[in-house]
């Protein structure tokens, strides 16, 4: 057995396959539940951020992840990640799921009448997560952190935003992007970034 330290942190054992604490650590392993995984986004439609859902959906480990996978619309999306994932529709109101980020400002953010209804949702979305023993819930596009954040935190479950959009006042309105680097630093467990631009450094 030998161990390594990499970067002043103690890197696991190393076992060779020969030796019976390998064999002891593989079967023990084998018998650790999968743990269960709730990837929400808004929309069904393909795009980059849902294309590189159903990759990562299609190379998960069974055996260690039950994936279960909430939509606010329906679309093609849909059939594409079914094989790799129990697919439920939750449907957001076309209003809150068809507005476009670019377009969002103070208004929109308050409108009285999406406020309630966006409470209602993350309700249910709750009772979703819930009802099937969530532990984890990953979600996938800007509103998908907010709203699947929120009702993540309501839930007391780990919460892990997948950031694929740069927070930036050049590419969103000054509102959001102060609103979301502010939820950014109470919502989430951990924030995964898709390049450089939109790293959780810029983000938070």
């Amino acid at each position: 057995m030998a161990s390594s330290v990499v970067r002043g942190q103690v890197a696991e054992p190393q076992y060779s396959e020969a030796s019976p604490k390998f064999a002891r650590s593989v079967v023990e392993t084998d018998k650790i539940p999968a743990r269960c995984v709730l990837f929400f986004d808004h929309t069904a439609a393909i795009s980059g951020g849902e294309i590189a859902l159903s990759n990562l959906l299609h190379h998960l480990d069974p055996r260690k992840v039950r994936a279960i996978v909430v939509l606010g619309e329906d679309g093609p999306l849909v059939d594409g990640i079914r094989p790799a994932a129990d697919v439920h529709l939750l449907l957001l109101g076309s209003s809150i799921a068809k507005q476009k980020k670019d377009l969002l400002g103070v208004r929109s953010l308050f409108r009285v009448k999406d406020v309630f209804y966006l409470v209602k949702y993350v309700f249910r979305l709750m009772r979703f997560m819930h009802a099937n023993k969530v532990e984890i819930i990953h979600t996938n596009s800007l509103k998908a952190d907010i709203i699947g954040g929120v009702a993540g935190l309501l839930s007391m479950r780990r919460v892990v935003w997948h950031v694929r959009d740069r927070i930036e006042d050049d590419y969103l309105p000054g509102a959001v992007v102060r609103v979301f680097r502010f939820l950014c630093r109470i919502i989430p467990h951990y924030v995964i970034a898709n390049s450089a631009a939109s790293s959780a450094r810029r983000t938070c």
